[in-house]
């Protein structure tokens, strides 16, 4: 089932929530992963204006905050329920607005892993590296020195796949990632090296 949504307007997140609701009984899983990247990570952050801030924080991270309230009743009647946000390999460190609003994800990750832990709900961030996505296309041509910077960071190969994302995910939702809470992983091929 598909909904349209808008991601800064609370009302509308509570619209898509309960049609969720509605038609399968309530959610067990969110994927916070709606964002402004494209338009927004060139750009200095002392360039932002007012306008182009509070939209890059409404839809990047206040956006994941509100629909996580928002499915949190239906996840205390299930008994539980698994929240994954999207973060970047642009937040560590971030050089960008973009980046800034991926960090605060990180920031909400631990602050509801904690709150939230209690009523056996899961909360993780996924922070990607270069992906071959239509985005991520965009961000970096096949040369030049974007493309040099990403392959001398990466341990392994430079860009992964939407699906090697996925898959990631699907262990956070699993039964196999029910103990894993409160964590950043990143799917980067070895950029960011974490202890």
């Amino acid at each position: 089932m598909a909904v349209r949504v808008d991601i800064s307007d609370e009302d509308s997140i509570d619209e898509a929530v309960g049609a969720a609701i509605a038609n399968f009984g309530g959610v067990d899983i969110l994927m916070n992963n709606a964002a402004l990247m494209i338009d927004i990570v060139g750009t200095a952050v002392c360039e932002f204006t007012r306008e182009q801030r509070d939209r890059a924080m409404a839809v990047n991270v206040t956006g994941a905050w509100m629909f996580s309230k928002a499915v949190l009743p239906s996840m205390r009647l299930r008994g539980g329920g698994r929240i994954v946000n999207l973060s970047s390999l642009g937040a560590f460190p971030a050089g960008s607005v973009y980046g800034i609003t991926k960090l605060a994800i990180v920031g909400l990750t631990t602050a509801l892993a904690k709150e939230l832990g209690p009523l056996n709900i899961t909360v993780n961030a996924i922070a990607p590296g270069f992906t071959q996505s239509q985005a991520g296309r965009k961000l970096t041509p096949q040369s030049g020195p974007a493309r040099d910077a990403i392959e001398s960071a990466a341990s392994t190969r430079a860009t992964g796949t939407p699906q090697e994302l996925a898959n990631v995910m699907h262990l956070l939702v699993s039964p196999a990632g029910e103990w894993i809470t409160g964590q950043v992983i990143h799917v980067d091929g070895g950029a960011i090296r974490r202890p």
